[in-house]
C-alpha cells in the first residue's frame, strides 16, 4: 500500500520510521489508498478529488471535524480513528492536564510575568494571582476528559459541578451533576469545555451563556474551537462580563494567520491566553496513539487489501 502524510511533523518517529512515506508534499500523490492524518489536514472534498486511489483514512485524533464524513462515505473510502476506543483512551489524560496548565497559567499571570523577567525586572506585587482551592469547577460534557478534568480539579481542592446533555451525567463523588448549561455558568467560577463537537451544540457558549457567568469568571477550551461563539468571547471578555478565557482550540484553525481577531486581542491584553491545539501533544500520547491507529489501519488493511 501507498500511504500518504501530509503532516509528517505530527507523528512520532516511531511511526515514521514504521512508514515508507511520501517524501514530496508539494502535491498529492494521486495513486496513493491510504491518508494518515492529525487535525493539521482537512480532508474534504477537493483533497478527495486529487485522490482517486484513496480507500481509507486514518486519523489519529478523537474528533473527526477536519473530515468531510459523508464525502467520504460517497465514494466508498473508509475512517478510521480514535473515537470511541475508550479501553485506550483511558490512559490518556493529557488534554485535561492541559486545562489545568491553562488554567494556572491564567490564574497566576504567568505568561505576563515571564515577559516581565524578560524585560530585566524581578518583581512580585504586580502578579499576585488567584487560587484554585476554594474555586468552583464547571464541567461541560461529562465524558472521559470530562471526568478526568473533575478528579484533577477535585486534587487542587475546588469543588466540581459538571453538565452534560446526554443521559451520561451519573457524578463520580464529590462531583456533582445539574440540569443546564444556564445553572453551571451561573455557580461556577471557571467553565471548563470538554464536550465533543456535534450539530447540535455548535456555538454553544455564547452571549447568553456569558450573560450568567460571574463576573470574575473564566472559559477554558480545551475541545473545539466551534462549540464558542467567538464574537461573543470577545465581547465578554471587553466589557468585563468575564474576567479571562484560555484556548487552546480556535475555531478556523485550517485558515489560521496572525490576523486572527483572538490574537489580535490577546497580544494586546493579558486576560486571553492561546495555545495552538497541543492538548494532546505529549510524547507518550503521540506515541501512543500513533500505535494505536497504525495498529487499527493494519487490520482493516489485512481484511480489506488496501
Amino acid at each position: 500500500m501507498r500511504v500518504y502524510l501530509p503532516e509528517p511533523e505530527s507523528f512520532s518517529r516511531w511511526a515514521l520510521d514504521r512508514l515508507v512515506r511520501e517524501r514530496s508534499l508539494a502535491s498529492v500523490p494521486a495513486d496513493a489508498s491510504v491518508l494518515l492524518v492529525r487535525v493539521g489536514t482537512r480532508v474534504d472534498r477537493r483533497m478527495l478529488d486529487a485522490m482517486p486511489e484513496l480507500r481509507v483514512v486514518a486519523s489519529a485524533t478523537t474528533g473527526l471535524d477536519h473530515i468531510d464524513d459523508d464525502e467520504c462515505r460517497k465514494r466508498g473510502v473508509q475512517v478510521l480513528s480514535l473515537k470511541g476506543d475508550t479501553a485506550f483512551l483511558s490512559d490518556l489524560p493529557n488534554t485535561a492536564e492541559h486545562a489545568f496548565a491553562l488554567l494556572l497559567a491564567l490564574y497566576r499571570r504567568l505568561p505576563a510575568a515571564l515577559a516581565d523577567v524578560f524585560a530585566g525586572r524581578w518583581r512580585q506585587a504586580p502578579f499576585r494571582g488567584s487560587t484554585l482551592g476554594g474555586k468552583c469547577f464547571g464541567i461541560v460534557g461529562y465524558g472521559r476528559l470530562g471526568r478526568i478534568a473533575g478528579r484533577i480539579a477535585t486534587g487542587f481542592g475546588m469543588d466540581v459541578l459538571a453538565y452534560d446533555p446526554q443521559p451520561r451525567c451519573s457524578p463520580e463523588p464529590p462531583v456533582q451533576c445539574v440540569g443546564s448549561l444556564e445553572e453551571l455558568a451561573a455557580r461556577v467560577d471557571v467553565l471548563s469545555l470538554h464536550a465533543d463537537l456535534n450539530a447540535s451544540n455548535r456555538a454553544m457558549i455564547d452571549a447568553r451563556v456569558f450573560g450568567h457567568m460571574r463576573p470574575g469568571s473564566v472559559l477554558l477550551n480545551t475541545a473545539r474551537g466551534q462549540l464558542v461563539d467567538e464574537s461573543a468571547l470577545l465581547e465578554a471578555l471587553e466589557t468585563g462580563t468575564i474576567a479571562g478565557a484560555a484556548l487552546d482550540v480556535i475555531c478556523d484553525e485550517s485558515v489560521f494567520d496572525e490576523g486572527n481577531r483572538l490574537v489580535a486581542y490577546a497580544r494586546r491584553n493579558e486576560n486571553l491566553l492561546l495555545t495552538p491545539h497541543i492538548g494532546g501533544q505529549t510524547e507518550e500520547a503521540v506515541v501512543a496513539a500513533d500505535k494505536h491507529i497504525l495498529s487499527k489501519l493494519e487490520n482493516w488493511c489485512a481484511t480489506n487489501a488496501c
